[in-house]
């Protein structure tokens, strides 16, 4: 028989265990919607480097004394890619550069469809495997693998590696 004492330790066990799984799972949570709002963060200087989406004129961040040479000019309103690349500050430096804005149908395939269709059709066979086998080893191997497809988010080198990758963090 089962003494009050002993019964009494293992419930609280349970509730502290309860606890604790409750808190892996909200930060996990909170890692993942994180990671869907990190292209949103990233997408600019992402698109400068990989040359995905719009062109639009973009202020030159590579000046290191932007402050003393701004004219009284808003680079992101220029259309034009003459006009942008002309406007030239106090110290004859270019203000504004006409580049990559990681915005358009490019950055909307990747953030829509590209990881919504993706992550919505994985959920039913992950939901299928959660009830035949062990769901702690499925929720381990789907965050080993969504960790591995943000961090090689960080190395892509052309558009086509970004897609590949939201496929990927839409199946993890």
């Amino acid at each position: 028989m089962i003494s009050p004492n002993s019964l009494t330790q293992t419930i609280q066990h349970a509730r502290w265990y309860a606890i604790y799984v409750l808190i892996l799972l909200l930060t996990a949570y909170l890692l993942n919607q994180l990671d869907r709002y990190t292209l949103a963060v990233c997408t600019q200087p992402m698109a400068q480097d990989i040359h995905y989406g719009d062109q639009s004129c973009l202020e030159n961040t590579s000046i290191s004394n932007l402050d003393d040479v701004i004219v009284d000019v808003e680079c992101h309103k220029i259309v034009d890619e003459t006009q942008c690349i002309t406007v030239i500050g106090a110290d004859n430096t270019t203000v504004c550069k006409w580049d990559y804005n990681g915005q358009g149908t490019q950055y909307q395939l990747l953030v829509g469809p590209v990881f919504i269709l993706i992550y919505t059709f994985t959920g039913i066979p992950l939901g299928f495997a959660a009830d035949k086998s062990n769901r702690k080893n499925i929720l381990a191997v789907c965050l080993i693998f969504w960790s591995a497809m943000t961090f090689l988010t960080g190395f892509a080198q052309e558009y086509w590696h970004l897609v590949i990758l939201r496929f990927g963090l839409g199946m993890g």
